[in-house]
């Protein structure tokens, strides 16, 4: 018994002393999440998306969500990814969106498109039958895979295309509250969430 009793004192003095070492890695994972701006951001970026699927028998016949990005969105979006990660990535997306919206009285939407064909997920070719209402005078297709975009922008479909809307007159835009994405078959009509 004597041995057992010099045991547990061996194991309760190592526990004492990696105690306070496992309590720092936990305050510190911890404290990180807590006070991490990026998915904070991204969270309060969900709430300016808007969104809408169709089905046809279970069968996806596609996803739209749009996104009306504004200068202080892009602000708010390096300000977060610095204090994350201390220098913000080059991303042409986020390029390609601050110069158009900094152009005087142009507006700028971004659409997220997905069916389960992705080339036919293709707002720029007009032989696919897409069609946007209202009607913009451009559209882009951004890079899917840049991580900065995916962050101003957080859709849940991962295999969804960006696109850029341009409308160089704000009026254009600014008279409609919803903006109607749609194909041969069906279409959606998705409410603008930006002040306007």
């Amino acid at each position: 018994m004597k041995g057992h009793a010099g045991m547990d004192t061996k194991i309760m003095k190592a526990q004492l002393k990696v105690a306070p070492l496992l309590m720092g890695v936990v305050l510190l994972v911890t404290g990180c999440a807590k006070n991490n701006p990026l998915p904070a951001f991204v969270e309060l970026q969900k709430d300016k998306i808007s969104q809408k699927g169709l089905m046809r028998e279970a069968e996806p016949l596609f996803w739209a969500a749009t996104y009306e990005p504004d200068l202080e969105d892009l602000e708010s979006l390096r300000t977060a990814w610095r204090e994350h990660a201390k220098a913000f990535p080059e991303s042409q997306a986020i390029k390609d969106i601050d110069e158009a919206l900094r152009k005087p009285g142009q507006k700028v939407l971004l659409v997220s498109l997905f069916t389960s064909d992705t080339d036919r997920a293709d707002l720029t070719d007009k032989s696919l039958g897409w069609v946007v209402h209202s009607v913009p005078t451009k559209i882009s297709e951004l890079s899917s895979s840049d991580v900065v975009l995916r962050t101003l922008f957080p859709v849940k479909n991962s295999w969804a295309r960006y696109f850029i809307l341009k409308y160089p007159q704000a009026a254009e835009l600014s008279a409609a509250s919803v903006i109607t994405i749609g194909n041969a078959e069906r279409s959606v009509e998705l409410e603008r969430k930006a002040v306007y």
